[in-house]
């Protein structure tokens, strides 16, 4: 009876052994790694800087500690669908994510012993972080539909961080382990670099252009992107606390009990490892405002109207300064004359066939181009009523006016445009055309008087084409190279931006078009002195 007692005894007092033995080797933390006592964070910045400092590139197994230089993911996801100026998916594999070595805990929040009411929260720095690999890019920035695949390099320049989580408890053989459920990452950049190669099926200059954009802009498109970017970053963060937090309980994390604590607990310990070892049983530990902005631009702007201030022999002339009279002169010789009329000069304007039109538009503004339009028509003229009419007294210096209104205007023909909208370069030729919807065209300027012969002719001055228009409809076919889908954005961004297009472009539309019309009014003026086209 001794015997077995004293056997039972030894089997008791080997398994209470076994059992402290293994749970420590399990259960804590390597030697190497100093463990904090339950709320003191700056031993906790401390230790986390050292653990990251020394495994980084090559991870630490027994403190389930994974390799973060660099990470590699398989795939990662970022994506705004929000609308406003950017509406883009950015779907990346085999990513290596760099720069996480380098990262500098300031400070943390939290990690009291009792887990259930603690906060958990560290803040701090990183030189940089780099998220490489392969991409696929589908979506829209401002006017333009962005597609691609190639090669990523996104670059977050110094940028601050903090990371936030509250963790599911879980009770495993009388410990307590965190299960990490919701947690939020803040980024916040100085600036941000983005290259993506390959877009836009390789063109390199819209390419180019694009990563310009990119970078000119970041504040705006990281804006848009933030929220996906950390979102992504979050789930890092979560992966690396998870495999810790799986593989060791939470007290473990911290530093030792005392001796007292552990000989205080050991016989119960003790009692239920001999009840499993009778039993013959084991126990495991288990381990998401471009602006909005808001664009303007493309191209361009349009048509014409005509007058002539000319004097037929058909009509009578009218009196000087008779407005309704001359109005009438007006629209006889719009409307029964549009073939033109050699009598007095009078160009054909109906249609109104032009010589090139260059349109200029320079400077900082959102539209920098070249646009010239050739064997173009210009449509519509002879539908033109005079409203109202100003001037056409007896001196010829005073300041004339008038001011025709028609159903439509159409200008037809060829194109060729280059430069720039926003960032995009715009190039292309082919056919277009541009309409004006019941517009109105104020057409002003002032005489000099020029002697020939003895008589006084009207030289025009200070020409001004000023038009107003309820509607403008573009159509330029063959954009971007023929590329139909970058093509067919533009002409509907135009379009649903016709204010803000033809507004971007009215000084230098007026100043053109306004050659055109300039040019049949002299020819009209440079035929007979200017009493010739009035009664005495």
């Amino acid at each position: 009876m001794l015997k077995k007692f004293a056997k039972l005894w030894f089997l008791l007092a080997s398994s209470s052994l076994l059992y402290i033995s293994n749970s420590n080797a399990v259960a804590t933390l390597p030697a190497d790694i100093t463990r904090c006592r339950p709320g003191d964070t700056e031993c906790i910045v401390r230790t986390s800087i050292n653990v990251v400092r020394k495994y980084a590139t090559s991870g630490y197994a027994a403190a389930a500690f994974p390799v973060i230089e660099p990470f590699r993911l398989k795939r990662l996801d970022i994506s705004d669908g929000r609308g406003g100026s950017l509406s883009l998916k950015l779907n990346f594999r085999d990513v290596d994510v760099l720069g996480l070595s380098g990262v500098n805990f300031q400070r943390a929040v939290g990690f009291d012993k009792d887990p259930s009411s603690s906060k958990f929260e560290l803040y701090g720095d990183l030189p940089k972080m780099v998220i490489r690999g392969k991409y696929t890019a589908d979506g829209r920035i401002l006017i333009l539909p962005i597609r691609g695949e190639g090669d990523a390099d996104i670059t977050l320049d110094r940028p601050k961080f903090s990371v936030k989580f509250k963790p599911n408890l879980i009770n495993k053989n009388g410990k307590t382990y965190l299960m990490v459920d919701k947690l939020k990452v803040l980024l916040e950049p100085r600036k941000t670099f983005v290259k993506l190669t390959n877009l836009f099926n390789g063109d390199q200059t819209l390419s180019s252009h694009m990563n310009q954009f990119l970078n000119e802009n970041w504040f705006e498109i990281w804006s848009e992107l933030q929220p996906s970017v950390q979102v992504a970053i979050a789930e890092i963060m979560k992966s690396i606390l998870t495999n810790m937090f799986k593989r060791f309980a939470y007290d473990d994390i911290f530093e030792n009990r005392t001796d007292s604590s552990i000989v205080g607990t050991s016989l119960s310990h003790s009692t239920n490892l001999l009840t499993d070892v009778l039993n013959k049983k084991t126990s495991s530990l288990g381990s998401k405002n471009m602006l909005t902005f808001s664009a303007k631009c493309l191209l361009i702007g349009l048509l014409c109207a005509s007058l002539k201030a000319e004097f037929p022999n058909d009509p009578k002339p009218c009196n000087y300064g008779d407005s309704e009279c001359i109005k009438k002169l007006f629209n006889y010789l719009v409307q029964e004359k549009k073939e033109g009329d050699s009598s007095i000069n009078l160009l054909p304007i109906d249609p109104l066939i032009p010589e090139d039109i260059y349109i200029t538009q320079g400077g900082d503004g959102p539209v920098q181009l070249n646009l010239t339009f050739s064997n173009s028509q210009i449509l519509g003229l002879s539908k033109a009523v005079a409203k109202e009419v100003i001037g056409f007294g007896k001196d010829l210096a005073t300041k004339h006016e008038v001011i025709f209104k028609m159903p439509r205007v159409t200008l037809v023909g060829n194109y060729a445009i280059s430069g720039k909208i926003l960032i995009f370069p715009v190039q292309g030729e082919g056919t277009c055309n541009v309409t004006m919807v019941d517009p109105e065209f104020h057409i002003s300027f002032k005489g000099i008087p020029e002697e020939k012969d003895g008589n006084t002719f009207m030289k025009l001055t200070n020409f001004r084409l000023h038009p107003e228009t309820k509607r403008v409809i573009y159509q330029f076919d063959n954009l971007f190279n023929g590329d139909k889908v970058l093509g067919d954005t533009v002409n509907k961004f135009v379009n649903e931006n016709w204010k803000e297009v033809f507004d971007e472009l009215r000084v230098p539309f007026d100043k053109s078009f306004g050659a055109v019309f300039k040019h049949i009014i002299d020819e009209v003026f440079n035929k007979y002195p200017y009493a010739k086209y009035f009664n005495e």
